[in-house]
């Protein structure tokens, strides 16, 4: 288990963490009603297996990490 720092920092991002959860799930059967998709990870990283970050650039070529975007059925 991790040496943990500071609890009241850890327990606020478990509960921001867990609201992500329940609100990406009310939002993903929210958009799918409207023929949309929820996407909310990027896909696995095939060496680690872990998800990547969701990326949007603007015309300046900056990078913003995003949690979820919501994307028509066209894609």
């Amino acid at each position: 288990m991790p040496d943990i720092q500071n609890p009241g920092s850890a327990f606020g991002e478990a509960i921001g963490a867990s609201m992500e959860v329940v609100l990406n799930r009310l939002l993903a059967e929210l958009v799918t009603e409207h023929s949309c998709l929820l996407i909310s990870r990027g896909q696995a990283n095939p060496k680690t297996l872990k998800d990547t970050k969701l990326l949007l650039h603007d015309e300046s070529g900056t990078a913003f990490n995003i949690d979820a975007v919501v994307a028509n059925s066209s894609l």
